[in-house]
Formats: C-alpha cells, structure tokens, sequence
C-alpha cells in the first residue's frame, strides 16, 4: 500500500518548497553565478533581467541560487520579493512601516540590508507603469554599483525594455546588461521533476508510471509545470493510502483548471481580487442579463472591505483596478447609453455600466476559494462571504 511520507515536495509553492537539485537549470544557474561573481568584484552590471514562459522554473530556480548564496560565506546579500502593482505594496508584506513615497519606499528597505545588494523583483510586470520609472530611477541615481535591480518576467526582454521611460534607460545602458533566458520545459523534463517529487513525497515504487506520465504531459500541453506538480498532488490526495494509480489522475483532471486559475489570481494584488469577489458576490443575487451595475459592485466592495477591517480604495485607484482587471480578461464590461431626464425635464445624455465576471461564476468561485489569501489578517471570514454571498 502506498503511503505519503511528507505532502511538503508535493507543493507547487516555491516559497514552501524548492527542491535542493534542479532539473535542466544548470545553465541558468551558471549564468545567476557569474553575475554574483561580477557584484562581488565590483564590476556591477548595469541591468540584469530574468525572461522565460510562465511557470518554467524561474522562481524556484532563484530562490535555490539565493539559498546556495546564503549557506556559504557571502559578501553579497540577496533579496527576494514579489511584486504588487507598486512597489510599496510589493515591500508591504515584508516591512509593514514603509513609508508612502515610492522613492523613500526604496531608500526604506535598502538601509535594512547590507550592500552590494541583489534584489530579485519577481512578476515585475505586476507594477503598474506609473509607479515604476520613479523608484528605478531613484535606484540608479542613489545606488548605483551597490544595488542591482534582477527583473523577473514572463514578458520578452523587448517588451520589458518598451516599459522604461527614456531617462530611466539611459541609466540602465540596457544594450549592456545580463539576460538570462529560462526555454520551456520539455515533456521528459516535467516527467523528470515529477518523479523527483514522487520520491521525496511517496513511499518507494508507490505509484504507476502512467500516472506520472499523465501528469506530466499534461503540464507539457498547458506549458505549466506548476499545473502538473499541482496535478500530481491532487491525483495522490484522491484516495491517501493507496498507491498512485492513472484513474486517480484522470479523476484530479476534472478540477484541475480551477487550481491553475486560483494560482494566476494569487498573483494579482489584494484588492484586485477583493473587487472579483465582490464582483462575484453581487452577481449572486443582482445579476442581469448585461452583467451586474457597475455601482453595485463597488457598493458590496465597500462592504467587503468593512467587514474585513481593511481600507478600500478610493475611486480613481478603484478605476485603475477595474480596467487592470478588464486588460486580463477577468471582467468584462459593457457601457450603455441612457437618456437623464432632471427635475425640470431637461433631457441630457448618460450611460450605465454594467460588469459581469469573464470566466464561469462557479469556477471563479472556487478558484477564490483555494486563494491562499496569505495577504488577509482573517481569510476565513472572506471565504464565508464567498459561500454564501450575503453581505
């Protein structure tokens, strides 16, 4: 009979789990060593950036090379973050007193590490392009040669390039800098990784090579090794005693879209999926057939927000959320025209937006409700509001 020796391998979480040998990263690594060497000289890269699909190993990868870093004797300190849509929110959650201003946020956190620093700025894409030139630049100007920005992406490196205004790339000299690109998985690669996990995770020969195979080559079709390491820990907590067996995977199958889209909204900032929720919840019961009334959402919103202890946002950041929101596909809205008629009769012209949720109301709810929700004090009382969509 099978049996799980420790469900810790078996998490997609790189900042539960990294696995102390990587697969097919040996070159990346070489590459992340050879900029540590450069800062450790002193011949400091004017920019590093860090590009390759979604969910092939990026994280884990650094997170493995930071913790190699740590374990010996080092000159250099490396800082891991991943970031929100600016970067007070994204050093929030590590240092809860940063200050408001996106410049003193920076010299805030600096003066906290030991330099020369690397600080690894994970989905940098996730900051909103108006909070993102400023701090770069104070980071160039004010430490320059002691602080090397690592931008991490999912985006091309030319695409990241475009996301810099002029006198921000003109400090980074970006044709000079450190590229390190991450290919996709393979097939036989995912197949490897998961039968490193299985090993750790699972007692000897407990499960059936099919199974793993299926797991892996549905994270080669989805191009997501998280989606298949979430897939084989699913297909291996479907009957816990049991040797692992392909029926259990094809059972795990049936739920594994939800889990990859609850990791995808785990990346978005708190109160992006606070509004998707509220957005959720007000469709329980006020849903037409063009969507919910866009004033509606924002009023469950403000509720949410309320029963959680937390500050809402204020309107024009609330509008930017919204339209962030639509850019991803999560929301969609519609804007009809209205006629207003005042109390004089005078007619003038209006409009009412409706919003309704992209993707199946069922599915969305039960993807908030695996959020980890690791960013809220009690997620608990938010996953009672998702159940029974009473305010």
């Amino acid at each position: 009979m099978g049996k799980i020796l420790s469900l810790i391998p078996l998490s997609s979480n790189p900042e539960i789990y990294t696995p102390v040998k990587l697969i097919q990263r040996d070159a990346e690594l070489r590459q992340l060593e050879d900029v540590y060497s450069r800062v450790q000289r002193g011949n400091v890269p004017s920019v590093a950036a860090v590009s390759g699909p979604k969910s092939m190993g990026k994280t884990v990868t650094i997170r493995h090379f930071i913790k190699t870093v740590q374990a010996r004797e080092s000159k250099v300190s490396c800082l891991y973050v991943r970031c929100k849509s600016t970067f007070r929110e994204t050093f929030k959650e590590i240092y809860p007193k940063v200050p408001r201003e996106q410049t003193r946020v920076i010299d805030y956190v600096i003066k906290k590490q030991s330099l020369p620093l690397l600080v690894f700025l994970d989905d940098i894409h996730n900051v909103a392009d108006r909070w993102l030139n400023l701090p770069i630049k104070h980071l160039y100007d004010s430490y320059k040669g002691e602080v090397l920005p690592i931008f991490m992406t999912n985006i091309p490196f030319r695409s990241l390039e475009t996301r810099f205004a002029p006198e921000v790339l003109s400090r980074m000299s970006w044709s000079l800098g450190v590229f390190i690109n991450f290919p996709s998985y393979s097939f036989n690669d995912i197949y490897q990784i998961l039968k490193q996990r299985a090993e750790e995770a699972l007692d000897p020969g407990s499960w059936e090579e099919k199974a793993l195979e299926e797991c892996a080559r549905y994270g080669a079709q989805s191009r997501e090794l998280r989606a298949a390491i979430d897939l084989l820990a699913d297909a291996c907590n479907f009957k816990p005693g049991e040797p692992l067996k392909l029926e259990h995977v094809n059972a795990a199958l049936e739920t594994a879209g939800i889990r990859t889209i609850s990791h995808d909204l785990e990346n978005l900032p708190l109160h992006s999926r606070l509004f998707l929720a509220s957005l959720f919840i007000a469709s329980h019961d006020q849903s037409t057939p063009k969507g919910v009334n866009l004033r509606d959402v924002e009023t469950v919103y403000l509720k949410v927000c309320e029963k959680l202890s937390l500050t809402p946002k204020q309107y024009h950041a609330l509008y930017r959320l919204r339209k962030d929101l639509e850019t991803q596909d999560y929301v969609k809205t519609q804007t009809i025209p209205r006629t207003i008629i005042d109390s004089m009769g005078k007619k003038s012209r209006g409009s009412t937006t409706y919003l309704s949720l992209h993707l199946d109301t069922e599915v969305v709810h039960n993807a908030l409700n695996q959020c980890e929700w690791s960013d809220l004090y009690e997620p608990e009382k938010l996953r009672m509001l998702l159940k029974y969509a009473i305010l």
